[in-house]
C-alpha cells in the first residue's frame, strides 16, 4: 500500500473558541431584548390606556406592538442564552 500524498496539514485544522464575533453578538442581543421589552411595555401601558379612555384606532396601534415585542424579547433572550448569557 502506498500512502496518500498530500494530506492536511495539522496547523490547519485548529479552531478558536468562541470566535471574534461572540462578544458583539451578545452586545446586540442585550440591546435587543432591553428595547423589545421597552416596546411591549409601552405597547401594552398605551394600548390599554386608550382603550380605557376609549381612544379606539390609537390604542389599537400600540396593541399591535405587543406581539412583535414579545417575538423581539424571546428571540433575544434565546441568542443572548445559547451564546453563554452574563
Amino acid at each position: 500500500m502506498q500512502e496518500v500524498g498530500g494530506s492536511i496539514p495539522p496547523g490547519s485544522t485548529t479552531f478558536s473558541f468562541p470566535p471574534p464575533f461572540f462578544p458583539l453578538m451578545k452586545q446586540a442581543a442585550k440591546l435587543v431584548l432591553i428595547l423589545s421589552i421597552a416596546v411591549t411595555a409601552v405597547g401594552l401601558v398605551v394600548g390599554l390606556g386608550g382603550m380605557l379612555f376609549d381612544f379606539g384606532d390609537f390604542a389599537f396601534k400600540f396593541l399591535m406592538l405587543v406581539p412583535f415585542g414579545f417575538l423581539f424579547t424571546f428571540a433575544s433572550l434565546t441568542v443572548w442564552v445559547l451564546l453563554g448569557g452574563d
